[in-house]
């Protein structure tokens, strides 16, 4: 009785899926985020410039500053074959406070394109993750 109630649960909701598509829809499907692989993502010149664009393009929120708010966000997005990184894709893993959660969303967003992973020598889509530090020193 519960396989047969799984599998009319899932029969209905795989039909709303596809019962709301319509003849002309067209149904978008992005290739798979590859884990594992040869040689990861990598930000234009490594992690020394990596650390030299957060210096400089990431702001410590006065908001938070003034409230004493600090702690390591740990922030995941995609890069995409292209070295891209699409902002749908970029997620909060670890937060620490909406201000800082929003700053580090705001930064990731300002990056260039990096160097995507590779599997065979082929560009592939990859998850990355990246701790960002707030701290108000002393």
């Amino acid at each position: 009785m519960k396989a047969m109630l799984f599998a009319g649960t899932l029969l209905l909701t795989s039909g709303a899926v596809y019962g709301q598509l319509k003849v002309n829809d067209t149904l978008v499907v992005a290739p798979a985020v590859v884990l594992t692989v040869d040689s990861n993502p990598e930000f234009p010149g490594g992690e020394e410039k990596l650390l030299e664009f957060m210096n400089e393009k990431l702001r410590y929120p006065k908001a938070a500053r003034k409230k004493g708010i600090e702690g390591t966000v740990l922030v995941s997005f995609v890069v995409e074959r292209d070295g891209s990184i699409e902002k749908e894709n970029i997620e909060i893993e670890r937060s620490v406070h909406p201000l800082l959660d929003a700053e580090v969303i705001r930064f990731v967003r300002l990056m260039p394109h990096w160097t995507p992973a590779t599997v065979k020598g082929r560009a592939v889509r990859c998850k990355t993750t990246l701790p960002v530090m707030f701290t108000m020193g002393e």
